[in-house]
């Protein structure tokens, strides 16, 4: 009998969190002992979305670096398929080389996205003698299904199993398609990222790191915070002027240890708050309505209040207001979330 492990997820991208997400799943899966690959879907709307945003625009010399890097990371790392599909219709009979096929993580159900809706993801190319799950897909910001909550009630409802990463895609799986979900962590939160050896850059000086593009009212009020502790100011991924150090052409290694090691970590981003909370590095939201459900729904979960950094603040001082830090009872929950979560992925391999 076969007993191989496909993936369908978002992955060729140089975005820091869906790269690092593919490679987490991958490699917890494969720590099971199986023998386990990412099937390398790219479809051309999504291929095109992802070059118009590395390089219509100024920074197009160190995005490309920042994509070589990242690409490399994935292909050293991460076991693709020996072939790369396009289309929906090369991926028919692809199903009969595996025994599962695991949708996600990742926002792989937004059928509202540029990529629109899109049943490879919902494993519709599998047979019938193929074992589905989802693990930790989200809608994203989206609030249902609409005209497509008839097909995709048809595909869930040959799945094994279904997970999801946040309260918002689990209600609507509830209400459209009467499906009942098991919220699960983030695959990035699953393992411990043996990257110790490989070269990363050290700062001398304690920092603030951004993740994401600041407003000018939000890098007026990081800056200042950041002279009050006499502290650097570091944005990685993106430029955010000549206040900070921009290290727009980051690698996965460097981004990782960025985060890991600041004295504040701000962000818009999902994976921003999930590396901080992995490393229990303290950070600070910034409100971006897209990111809302998953980033509130993820710290709700952990019972971790936080306000973002939306309100009118008049004074930078007030900044450390705004600033979350895992108690030992939010440790606490952080674990037993990513305990449960590893018990769902043996069972929808092992049982």
């Amino acid at each position: 009998m076969i007993n191989r492990v496909g993936i369908i997820t978002y992955h060729h991208t140089s975005n820091y969190g869906a790269t690092l997400q593919a490679y987490s799943i991958n490699r917890m899966i494969t720590s099971l002992g199986f023998d386990c690959e990412i099937i390398d879907y790219r479809p051309y709307k999504a291929v095109k979305a992802y070059l118009e945003a590395d390089f219509l625009n100024r920074h197009a010399v160190k995005n490309l670096k920042k994509r070589i890097m990242i690409s490399n990371f994935l292909h050293n790392n991460v076991k693709l398929s020996v072939k790369a599909y396009y289309k929906y219709d090369q991926l028919t009979g692809l199903a009969n080389q595996y025994s599962t096929i695991i949708c996600g993580s990742d926002e792989i159900w937004n059928v509202k996205s540029f990529r629109g809706f899109d049943p490879s993801y919902f494993a519709d190319f599998a047979t019938s003698g193929v074992r589905k799950c989802s693990y930790a897909a989200s809608v994203g910001s989206i609030y249902g299904f609409e005209q497509n909550s008839n097909k995709i009630n048809s595909m869930l409802d040959s799945f094994y199993k279904v997970s999801v990463r946040d309260k918002n895609t689990a209600d609507i799986l509830e209400k459209e398609c009467s499906i009942k979900s098991q919220i699960v962590a983030d695959p990035t939160l699953l393992l411990d990222f043996d990257f110790e050896n490989l070269y990363f850059e050290s700062f001398r000086k304690r920092y603030v790191l951004v993740y994401g593009v600041l407003s000018k009212e939000e890098k007026s009020l990081v800056s200042h915070y950041a002279d009050l502790l006499n502290l650097e100011l570091i944005s990685v991924g993106y430029y955010n002027g000549n206040r900070f150090r921009n290290i727009v052409d980051a690698g996965i290694v460097d981004w990782i240890k960025l985060i890991r090691d600041a004295d504040l970590v701000v962000t818009c981003f999902y994976h921003g708050v999930v590396l901080s909370v992995k490393y229990n590095t303290p950070f600070l939201v910034c409100q971006r309505q897209s990111k809302m459900n998953k980033i509130g729904d993820l710290l709700n979960y952990l019972k971790l209040g936080y306000n973002t950094m939306d309100a009118k603040i008049t004074n930078p001082s007030q900044v450390k207001n705004y600033i979350v830090k895992l108690s030992e009872d939010n440790i606490k929950e952080r674990d037993e979330l990513i305990g449960s979560s590893i018990s769902y992925l043996k069972s929808c391999l092992l049982n």
